[in-house]
């Protein structure tokens, strides 16, 4: 039965081998989800103002 500090670093060096391999995809996901948020709070904000 691993240590939790072994758990952690195992978890850590997946999500390093994913991003690595993945990174564009994540960069991607990312900037969708950030335009998404962006827009979405754009609306909110012109909703509050009455635009």
């Amino acid at each position: 039965m691993p240590t939790n500090e072994g758990m952690l670093l195992l978890i850590a060096i997946l999500i390093a081998v994913f991003t690595i391999r993945y990174w564009r995809r994540l960069f991607t996901a990312f900037l969708i989800a950030f335009t998404t948020v962006f827009i979405f709070g754009i609306l909110q904000i012109a909703a509050i103002f009455g635009i």
